[in-house]
């Protein structure tokens, strides 16, 4: 992340730079913000999007001009399995943030998709995985609450039947 963070610095301040990146990538590159919560992992898409659609090659031959360290490969594979689990929490996000079709007992269920998929996917993780695990102990740890409650008020509407 380091890497990308400098990636982003250099690019956002330097014209010069920002047009090596779009000449070599036919990318523009996002930098983060701190008034947007999702704004980190869509840089960090559009940086892996340069690997994907282009080569590693073409991310490394920038960083090179740029005079930046390369991507090693461990790194790649990191922000690939980085955007696999962090796509799972913006879809969610989104979801939970929608204008319209976002009503309280969508809350719930989405949450529990979000726990599902991200645990699904926790043992194929060899590099993200604990941020996975901390993704699912955030869960655990701020809704424990509210399923609590939902699971009583089933026993409450059983027993009164």
């Amino acid at each position: 992340m380091a890497k990308c963070t400098s990636l982003w610095n250099k690019s956002s301040r330097s014209p010069q730079a920002a047009e090596i990146v779009q000449e070599q990538s036919e990318v523009t590159l996002a930098v983060p913000n701190a008034t947007r919560w999702n704004s980190f992992c869509l840089a960090v898409g559009k940086v892996y999007s340069i690997m994907v659609k282009k080569s590693e090659a073409v991310l490394n031959d920038i960083c090179a001009k740029l005079a930046l360290p390369p991507f090693r490969p461990n790194e790649v594979a990191f922000m690939a399995e980085y955007l696999t689990v962090m796509e799972a929490v913006v879809k969610a996000l989104d979801t939970l943030q929608a204008e319209i079709n976002c009503f309280m007992g969508v809350l719930l269920p989405t949450i529990s998709s979000l726990r599902a998929s991200v645990t699904s996917m926790k043992d194929s993780l060899k590099y993200a995985g604990s941020l996975a695990a901390a993704v699912l102990n955030g869960l655990t740890r701020r809704v424990a609450q509210f399923e609590q409650r939902r699971s009583d008020s089933r026993k409450r509407s059983t027993s009164a039947l």
